[in-house]
Protein backbone atom coordinates (compact mmCIF):
# COMPACT_ATOMS: atom_id res chain seq x y z
CA UNK A 1 0.00 0.00 0.00
CA UNK A 2 1.51 3.41 -0.49
CA UNK A 3 1.24 6.75 1.38
CA UNK A 4 -1.89 7.53 -0.40
CA UNK A 5 -3.57 4.11 0.81
CA UNK A 6 -4.42 2.77 -2.16
CA UNK A 7 -3.01 -0.37 -3.99
CA UNK A 8 -4.39 -2.91 -6.21
CA UNK A 9 -4.66 -6.84 -5.57
CA UNK A 10 -5.02 -9.39 -8.57
CA UNK A 11 -7.63 -11.90 -8.17
CA UNK A 12 -6.40 -15.08 -9.79
CA UNK A 13 -8.52 -17.65 -9.10
CA UNK A 14 -12.12 -18.62 -8.53
CA UNK A 15 -11.66 -18.73 -4.75
CA UNK A 16 -10.27 -15.57 -4.64
CA UNK A 17 -13.40 -14.46 -6.07
CA UNK A 18 -15.17 -15.81 -4.10
CA UNK A 19 -13.78 -14.41 -1.46
CA UNK A 20 -14.85 -10.74 -2.65
CA UNK A 21 -18.60 -11.78 -3.40
CA UNK A 22 -20.14 -10.05 -0.42
CA UNK A 23 -17.83 -6.55 -1.25
CA UNK A 24 -18.62 -7.13 -5.33
CA UNK A 25 -22.33 -7.18 -5.01
CA UNK A 26 -22.10 -3.97 -3.17
CA UNK A 27 -19.84 -2.12 -5.58
CA UNK A 28 -21.93 -3.23 -8.25
CA UNK A 29 -25.04 -1.62 -6.46
CA UNK A 30 -22.79 1.65 -5.72
CA UNK A 31 -22.10 2.00 -9.14
CA UNK A 32 -24.78 4.23 -11.57
CA UNK A 33 -23.40 2.86 -14.89
CA UNK A 34 -23.25 -1.09 -13.54
CA UNK A 35 -24.57 -3.49 -16.11
CA UNK A 36 -25.92 -6.58 -15.73
CA UNK A 37 -22.57 -8.52 -17.54
CA UNK A 38 -19.98 -6.91 -14.16
CA UNK A 39 -22.20 -8.67 -11.86
CA UNK A 40 -20.29 -11.12 -9.71
CA UNK A 41 -22.89 -13.76 -10.69
CA UNK A 42 -22.20 -13.18 -14.36
CA UNK A 43 -18.35 -12.99 -14.11
CA UNK A 44 -17.83 -15.77 -11.84
CA UNK A 45 -19.82 -18.47 -14.21
CA UNK A 46 -18.25 -17.53 -17.10
CA UNK A 47 -14.67 -18.07 -15.71
CA UNK A 48 -16.37 -20.98 -14.35
CA UNK A 49 -17.78 -22.39 -17.33
CA UNK A 50 -15.26 -21.23 -20.06
CA UNK A 51 -12.38 -22.57 -17.88
CA UNK A 52 -10.95 -24.33 -20.84
CA UNK A 53 -10.66 -20.73 -22.67
CA UNK A 54 -9.09 -19.20 -20.27
CA UNK A 55 -5.14 -19.26 -19.74
CA UNK A 56 -4.79 -17.15 -16.06
CA UNK A 57 -7.81 -15.15 -14.28
CA UNK A 58 -7.06 -12.00 -13.93
CA UNK A 59 -9.73 -9.55 -12.28
CA UNK A 60 -7.69 -6.29 -10.79
CA UNK A 61 -9.29 -5.19 -7.42
CA UNK A 62 -8.53 -1.78 -6.66
CA UNK A 63 -8.31 -1.11 -2.54
CA UNK A 64 -8.53 2.68 -1.20
CA UNK A 65 -7.63 2.65 2.85
CA UNK A 66 -8.68 -1.47 2.75
CA UNK A 67 -11.75 -1.11 1.36
CA UNK A 68 -12.42 -2.57 -2.17
CA UNK A 69 -13.95 0.82 -4.18
CA UNK A 70 -13.24 -0.67 -7.82
CA UNK A 71 -13.00 -3.87 -9.71
CA UNK A 72 -11.84 -4.32 -13.68
CA UNK A 73 -12.79 -7.99 -14.74
CA UNK A 74 -9.93 -8.98 -17.11
CA UNK A 75 -8.19 -12.67 -17.97
CA UNK A 76 -5.19 -13.46 -19.76
CA UNK A 77 -5.08 -15.76 -23.14
CA UNK A 78 -2.08 -16.59 -24.42
CA UNK A 79 -2.52 -16.47 -28.32
CA UNK A 80 -0.06 -18.86 -30.24
CA UNK A 81 0.60 -19.02 -33.99
CA UNK A 82 4.09 -19.43 -35.97
CA UNK A 83 5.54 -19.95 -33.21
CA UNK A 84 4.88 -16.37 -31.77
CA UNK A 85 3.32 -16.71 -28.17
CA UNK A 86 1.72 -13.72 -26.73
CA UNK A 87 -0.73 -12.57 -23.75
CA UNK A 88 -3.39 -10.78 -24.86
CA UNK A 89 -5.43 -8.61 -22.06
CA UNK A 90 -9.37 -9.47 -22.34
CA UNK A 91 -12.24 -8.71 -20.56
CA UNK A 92 -14.03 -11.31 -18.97
CA UNK A 93 -17.36 -12.69 -20.78
CA UNK A 94 -15.33 -11.91 -24.64
CA UNK A 95 -12.96 -13.12 -26.54
CA UNK A 96 -14.31 -17.07 -26.92
CA UNK A 97 -14.39 -18.54 -30.52
CA UNK A 98 -17.50 -17.23 -32.12
CA UNK A 99 -19.43 -20.25 -32.12
CA UNK A 100 -19.76 -19.86 -28.31
CA UNK A 101 -19.15 -16.09 -27.70
CA UNK A 102 -20.98 -15.12 -24.97
CA UNK A 103 -20.24 -11.82 -26.08
CA UNK A 104 -20.47 -9.36 -23.09
CA UNK A 105 -21.29 -5.64 -24.30
CA UNK A 106 -20.37 -2.26 -22.15
CA UNK A 107 -18.00 -4.10 -20.14
CA UNK A 108 -15.72 -1.79 -18.23
CA UNK A 109 -14.63 -0.54 -14.64
CA UNK A 110 -16.79 -0.67 -11.78
CA UNK A 111 -16.30 1.47 -9.18
CA UNK A 112 -17.19 3.95 -6.99
CA UNK A 113 -17.31 7.39 -9.00
CA UNK A 114 -15.19 9.26 -6.54
CA UNK A 115 -12.96 7.04 -6.57
CA UNK A 116 -11.94 6.55 -10.54
CA UNK A 117 -9.17 8.52 -11.46
CA UNK A 118 -7.38 6.37 -8.14
CA UNK A 119 -9.11 3.11 -10.04
CA UNK A 120 -7.24 3.69 -13.41
CA UNK A 121 -4.40 4.83 -11.83
CA UNK A 122 -4.10 1.12 -10.48
CA UNK A 123 -5.28 -0.66 -13.13
CA UNK A 124 -2.57 0.95 -15.35
CA UNK A 125 0.13 -0.19 -12.71
CA UNK A 126 -1.41 -3.48 -12.52
CA UNK A 127 -0.97 -3.83 -16.01
CA UNK A 128 2.87 -2.87 -15.52
CA UNK A 129 3.47 -5.12 -12.99
CA UNK A 130 3.10 -8.00 -15.91
CA UNK A 131 5.33 -7.19 -18.66
CA UNK A 132 4.50 -10.21 -20.29
CA UNK A 133 0.82 -9.29 -21.22
CA UNK A 134 2.05 -8.05 -24.45
CA UNK A 135 -1.49 -6.63 -26.00
CA UNK A 136 -5.11 -5.94 -24.62
CA UNK A 137 -8.17 -6.91 -26.88
CA UNK A 138 -11.47 -5.24 -25.42
CA UNK A 139 -14.58 -5.56 -27.36
CA UNK A 140 -17.82 -3.17 -27.44
CA UNK A 141 -17.74 -1.23 -25.47
CA UNK A 142 -19.74 2.52 -25.22
CA UNK A 143 -17.42 5.25 -26.59
CA UNK A 144 -19.06 7.76 -24.04
CA UNK A 145 -17.21 5.88 -21.31
CA UNK A 146 -14.37 3.83 -22.63
CA UNK A 147 -11.63 6.92 -23.26
CA UNK A 148 -10.66 6.59 -19.21
CA UNK A 149 -10.32 3.20 -19.59
CA UNK A 150 -8.66 3.06 -23.30
CA UNK A 151 -6.15 6.19 -22.12
CA UNK A 152 -4.96 4.08 -18.97
CA UNK A 153 -3.95 0.97 -20.77
CA UNK A 154 -2.64 2.84 -23.26
CA UNK A 155 -0.08 4.00 -21.26
CA UNK A 156 1.30 0.74 -20.51
CA UNK A 157 0.68 -0.69 -24.28
CA UNK A 158 0.97 2.76 -26.38
CA UNK A 159 0.73 0.71 -29.93
CA UNK A 160 -2.96 0.88 -30.30
CA UNK A 161 -6.12 2.01 -31.95
CA UNK A 162 -10.00 1.78 -31.26
CA UNK A 163 -12.29 1.43 -33.83
CA UNK A 164 -16.38 1.69 -34.31
CA UNK A 165 -17.78 -2.05 -33.85
CA UNK A 166 -21.30 -0.77 -34.40
CA UNK A 167 -24.45 0.85 -32.27
CA UNK A 168 -26.17 0.24 -29.60
CA UNK A 169 -30.18 0.85 -30.32
CA UNK A 170 -32.43 1.02 -27.61
CA UNK A 171 -36.02 2.43 -26.94
CA UNK A 172 -37.47 4.51 -24.44
CA UNK A 173 -39.99 2.87 -22.73
CA UNK A 174 -43.58 4.12 -22.54
CA UNK A 175 -47.23 3.47 -21.24
CA UNK A 176 -48.16 3.06 -24.89
CA UNK A 177 -49.40 -0.08 -25.99
CA UNK A 178 -46.80 0.19 -28.77
CA UNK A 179 -43.16 1.52 -28.23
CA UNK A 180 -43.28 4.76 -29.26
CA UNK A 181 -40.22 4.45 -32.10
CA UNK A 182 -42.90 2.26 -33.87
CA UNK A 183 -43.95 4.56 -36.52
CA UNK A 184 -46.07 4.13 -39.94
CA UNK A 185 -46.57 1.08 -41.53
CA UNK A 186 -44.42 -0.57 -39.23
CA UNK A 187 -46.79 0.67 -36.49
CA UNK A 188 -50.24 -0.47 -38.11
CA UNK A 189 -48.69 -4.07 -38.07
CA UNK A 190 -47.80 -4.91 -35.39
CA UNK A 191 -50.77 -3.13 -33.77
CA UNK A 192 -53.03 -5.60 -36.23
CA UNK A 193 -50.66 -8.81 -35.47
CA UNK A 194 -50.55 -8.06 -31.99
CA UNK A 195 -54.71 -7.78 -31.53
CA UNK A 196 -54.47 -10.99 -33.36
CA UNK A 197 -52.14 -12.53 -31.39
CA UNK A 198 -54.63 -11.43 -28.39
CA UNK A 199 -57.70 -12.97 -29.98
CA UNK A 200 -56.45 -16.61 -30.34
CA UNK A 201 -57.69 -19.32 -28.07
CA UNK A 202 -55.68 -20.06 -25.19
CA UNK A 203 -52.94 -17.37 -25.54
CA UNK A 204 -51.35 -16.12 -22.55
CA UNK A 205 -47.97 -14.70 -21.81
CA UNK A 206 -45.74 -17.20 -19.31
CA UNK A 207 -43.23 -15.79 -17.09
CA UNK A 208 -40.45 -17.33 -15.59
CA UNK A 209 -40.92 -16.99 -12.09
CA UNK A 210 -39.91 -20.08 -10.48
CA UNK A 211 -37.20 -23.08 -11.39
CA UNK A 212 -40.05 -25.63 -13.15
CA UNK A 213 -41.24 -22.68 -15.29
CA UNK A 214 -38.02 -21.56 -16.19
CA UNK A 215 -36.49 -24.92 -17.04
CA UNK A 216 -39.74 -24.99 -19.52
CA UNK A 217 -38.81 -21.95 -20.84
CA UNK A 218 -35.61 -22.34 -21.72
CA UNK A 219 -35.69 -25.81 -23.00
CA UNK A 220 -38.62 -24.39 -25.51
CA UNK A 221 -36.39 -21.21 -26.88
CA UNK A 222 -33.38 -23.69 -26.89
CA UNK A 223 -35.37 -26.23 -29.12
CA UNK A 224 -37.06 -23.44 -31.11
CA UNK A 225 -33.53 -21.32 -31.88
CA UNK A 226 -31.93 -24.33 -33.32
CA UNK A 227 -34.83 -25.33 -34.98
CA UNK A 228 -34.78 -21.98 -36.74
CA UNK A 229 -30.90 -21.98 -37.39
CA UNK A 230 -31.13 -26.14 -38.24
CA UNK A 231 -33.91 -24.50 -41.19
CA UNK A 232 -31.17 -22.16 -42.71
CA UNK A 233 -28.33 -25.13 -42.71
CA UNK A 234 -26.61 -23.79 -39.87
CA UNK A 235 -26.09 -24.22 -35.92
CA UNK A 236 -27.45 -21.60 -33.30
CA UNK A 237 -25.06 -20.58 -30.47
CA UNK A 238 -27.67 -22.98 -28.51
CA UNK A 239 -26.60 -26.29 -30.20
CA UNK A 240 -22.96 -25.90 -28.31
CA UNK A 241 -23.48 -27.36 -24.81
CA UNK A 242 -21.03 -24.97 -23.33
CA UNK A 243 -23.46 -21.98 -24.12
CA UNK A 244 -26.14 -23.49 -23.01
CA UNK A 245 -24.85 -24.75 -19.67
CA UNK A 246 -23.07 -20.93 -18.85
CA UNK A 247 -26.80 -19.64 -19.57
CA UNK A 248 -29.00 -21.69 -17.95
CA UNK A 249 -26.91 -21.34 -14.67
CA UNK A 250 -26.54 -17.54 -14.96
CA UNK A 251 -30.18 -17.65 -15.21
CA UNK A 252 -31.05 -19.35 -12.02
CA UNK A 253 -28.26 -17.09 -10.28
CA UNK A 254 -29.84 -13.78 -11.74
CA UNK A 255 -33.73 -15.00 -11.72
CA UNK A 256 -33.98 -14.19 -7.59
CA UNK A 257 -32.16 -10.62 -8.41
CA UNK A 258 -35.25 -9.78 -10.53
CA UNK A 259 -31.89 -9.30 -13.21
CA UNK A 260 -33.54 -11.16 -15.66
CA UNK A 261 -36.75 -11.51 -17.75
CA UNK A 262 -37.68 -14.94 -19.26
CA UNK A 263 -41.06 -14.95 -20.86
CA UNK A 264 -42.42 -16.80 -23.44
CA UNK A 265 -45.97 -16.80 -25.53
CA UNK A 266 -47.75 -19.71 -25.31
CA UNK A 267 -51.04 -20.56 -27.54
CA UNK A 268 -53.02 -23.61 -26.50
CA UNK A 269 -50.37 -25.02 -24.52
CA UNK A 270 -47.97 -24.73 -27.04
CA UNK A 271 -44.61 -22.04 -26.49
CA UNK A 272 -44.16 -20.28 -29.94
CA UNK A 273 -41.55 -17.93 -28.99
CA UNK A 274 -39.22 -17.35 -25.95
CA UNK A 275 -37.91 -13.62 -25.13
CA UNK A 276 -34.25 -13.92 -23.02
CA UNK A 277 -33.41 -10.40 -21.31
CA UNK A 278 -31.08 -9.33 -18.88
CA UNK A 279 -31.76 -6.15 -16.59
CA UNK A 280 -29.45 -3.47 -15.32
CA UNK A 281 -30.50 -0.45 -13.16
CA UNK A 282 -33.33 0.96 -15.40
CA UNK A 283 -32.46 -0.89 -18.41
CA UNK A 284 -33.46 -3.95 -20.00
CA UNK A 285 -31.33 -5.44 -22.89
CA UNK A 286 -32.67 -8.26 -25.33
CA UNK A 287 -29.93 -10.72 -25.22
CA UNK A 288 -31.37 -14.01 -27.21
CA UNK A 289 -34.83 -15.86 -27.94
CA UNK A 290 -36.24 -18.46 -30.26
CA UNK A 291 -39.45 -18.11 -32.29
CA UNK A 292 -41.76 -20.84 -34.25
CA UNK A 293 -41.38 -19.66 -37.72
CA UNK A 294 -44.12 -22.09 -39.00
CA UNK A 295 -46.87 -21.12 -36.81
CA UNK A 296 -49.72 -20.25 -38.04
CA UNK A 297 -51.07 -17.62 -38.54
CA UNK A 298 -48.52 -15.33 -38.84
CA UNK A 299 -48.51 -13.01 -35.96
CA UNK A 300 -44.88 -12.22 -35.84
CA UNK A 301 -43.70 -13.79 -32.76
CA UNK A 302 -40.71 -12.26 -32.82
CA UNK A 303 -41.43 -8.58 -32.94
CA UNK A 304 -44.72 -9.67 -30.11
CA UNK A 305 -41.82 -10.38 -28.05
CA UNK A 306 -40.36 -6.94 -28.09
CA UNK A 307 -43.96 -5.64 -27.93
CA UNK A 308 -44.56 -7.40 -24.54
CA UNK A 309 -41.24 -7.29 -23.36
CA UNK A 310 -41.55 -3.10 -23.60
CA UNK A 311 -44.55 -3.64 -22.21
CA UNK A 312 -43.21 -5.65 -19.15
CA UNK A 313 -40.70 -2.71 -18.98
CA UNK A 314 -43.33 -0.16 -17.99
CA UNK A 315 -44.55 -2.42 -15.78
CA UNK A 316 -41.42 -2.57 -13.55
CA UNK A 317 -40.58 1.21 -14.29
CA UNK A 318 -37.56 0.30 -16.35
CA UNK A 319 -36.53 3.44 -18.34
CA UNK A 320 -35.07 1.49 -21.60
CA UNK A 321 -35.41 -1.04 -23.66
CA UNK A 322 -31.78 -1.75 -25.65
CA UNK A 323 -31.79 -4.36 -28.23
CA UNK A 324 -27.75 -3.99 -28.12
CA UNK A 325 -25.42 -4.07 -31.10
CA UNK A 326 -26.42 -3.81 -33.76
CA UNK A 327 -25.11 -2.52 -37.72
CA UNK A 328 -27.17 -0.15 -40.48
CA UNK A 329 -29.55 -2.04 -41.79
CA UNK A 330 -30.72 -4.06 -39.33
CA UNK A 331 -33.93 -4.78 -37.70
CA UNK A 332 -32.91 -3.29 -34.67
CA UNK A 333 -32.54 0.61 -36.88
CA UNK A 334 -36.35 -0.12 -37.80
CA UNK A 335 -37.62 -1.01 -34.04
CA UNK A 336 -35.45 1.27 -31.89
CA UNK A 337 -33.44 4.38 -32.06
CA UNK A 338 -29.20 4.71 -32.74
CA UNK A 339 -28.07 5.32 -28.78
CA UNK A 340 -24.24 5.36 -28.39
CA UNK A 341 -21.49 4.41 -30.99
CA UNK A 342 -19.87 1.18 -29.64
CA UNK A 343 -15.90 0.87 -29.90
CA UNK A 344 -13.59 -2.11 -29.82
CA UNK A 345 -9.90 -1.25 -28.69
CA UNK A 346 -6.78 -3.11 -29.54
CA UNK A 347 -3.14 -2.05 -27.71
CA UNK A 348 0.16 -3.38 -28.30
CA UNK A 349 3.11 -2.70 -25.79
CA UNK A 350 5.42 -2.45 -28.55
CA UNK A 351 6.21 -3.29 -32.15
CA UNK A 352 7.04 -6.69 -31.72
CA UNK A 353 4.09 -7.75 -29.81
CA UNK A 354 1.66 -5.89 -33.18
CA UNK A 355 3.66 -8.57 -35.50
CA UNK A 356 3.34 -11.39 -33.29
CA UNK A 357 -0.30 -10.54 -33.24
CA UNK A 358 -0.35 -9.77 -37.49
CA UNK A 359 1.10 -13.18 -37.55
CA UNK A 360 -1.08 -14.98 -35.22
CA UNK A 361 -4.08 -13.74 -36.80
CA UNK A 362 -3.01 -14.80 -39.91
CA UNK A 363 -2.65 -18.13 -38.61
CA UNK A 364 -6.01 -18.58 -37.41
CA UNK A 365 -7.63 -17.77 -41.01
CA UNK A 366 -5.25 -20.44 -42.40
CA UNK A 367 -6.54 -22.55 -39.97
CA UNK A 368 -10.44 -21.82 -40.40
CA UNK A 369 -9.86 -22.02 -44.38
CA UNK A 370 -8.63 -25.66 -43.60
CA UNK A 371 -11.36 -26.60 -41.34
CA UNK A 372 -14.49 -26.04 -43.80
Amino acid sequence: MNSLGTEFRVISSLAGIEQLAHDWRWLWHSDPTATVFQRYEWVFTWLDVYSNHVDEIFIVACYHEGALVGLCPFYLRYSRGLGFGQKQLLFVGTGEPERIEVAAEYMNLLCLSAQRPVCLELIARALESRRDVGAAMLFDMMEVSAEPLVAALANKLPRGRHCPAGFNYAIAVSDDRLPKTFSGAVRRSAGNKLNRLQRLSGFNVVLAQDLATTDRLFQAMVELHNRRWQSKGKSGAFAENIFRCFHRRVIELLLPLNAVLLFGLEVDGDIIAVHYCLLSAGRCHYYQGGIDEEFRPNVSPGLMCHIIAHQECSKRGIASYDLMKGLEGEYKERLAERQHQLVSYCGFRDNNELLKYAANTVTRRISRKRKY
